[in-house]
């Protein structure tokens, strides 16, 4: 049966119930689309910039602890080594708290292997600097000396390798949500364009 045989209103309620159903669709796709944008917007905001952060400030502290040991093992008045200490257990107690925050976020499995590459690191590398430490404080310079650059500078660099390779890890997945964010409000636009257009052949014809 041809449209042309319904009454001019029903071909009417047919041609608007049909740009209805087109927007309704079309509205319908796009907030998908752009839920998606704001998922991936929220997770680098509330997830992967505080995971830079947290690393950030993890490395600053392994950075401190690496510069007053050098220090410690310098001085040879028992204050100030006690001094320089105190800045070292600062620091120590500002990593551990970062670390204690930074897992409690989710992680991938890639994210995981270097999280246990930055624990095992940190555990070998105090290890060491609790030994330059011990040595600093019975004034054995020599000693603290040779075991600083040959054990346990090498153990806390690496330490912070494994650390900027989170870092790099975490801005590289930002990186990919904000092109997939991106994408995802590129077709929201695209969807909402075309079916405009159509909206508006549709009224056409109807008139």
């Amino acid at each position: 049966m041809k449209l042309t045989n319904f009454k001019i209103g029903t071909r009417l309620t047919f041609a608007f119930g049909m740009m209805v159903l087109l927007s309704l669709a079309s509205a319908g796709l796009a907030l998908k689309e752009l839920a998606s944008v704001e998922h991936n917007l929220d997770d680098i905001v509330t997830d992967n910039n505080v995971k830079v952060k947290l690393n950030n400030e993890m490395a600053e502290s392994v950075h401190v602890v690496s510069r007053v040991m050098r220090t410690m093992v310098l001085l040879h008045e028992k204050d100030e080594v006690q001094a320089e200490e105190a800045k070292l257990e600062k620091a120590r107690e500002h990593y551990n708290k970062s670390w204690a925050t930074l897992q409690k976020f989710p992680a991938s499995e890639a994210g995981k292997v270097i999280r246990t590459k930055i624990a095992a690191a940190a555990e070998t590398a105090r290890a060491l600097n609790n030994k330059v430490i011990d040595l600093a404080h019975a004034a054995k310079d020599d000693e603290a000396i040779a075991v600083l650059l040959k054990e346990a500078g090498p153990a806390t660099q690496k330490w912070q390798d494994a650390l900027d390779e989170n870092i790099h890890f975490q801005e590289a997945a930002t990186e990919t949500q904000h092109g997939v964010a991106t994408a995802d409000y590129n077709q929201a636009r695209w969807i909402l364009i075309v079916a405009s257009l159509v909206n508006v052949l549709l009224a056409g014809l109807a008139g």
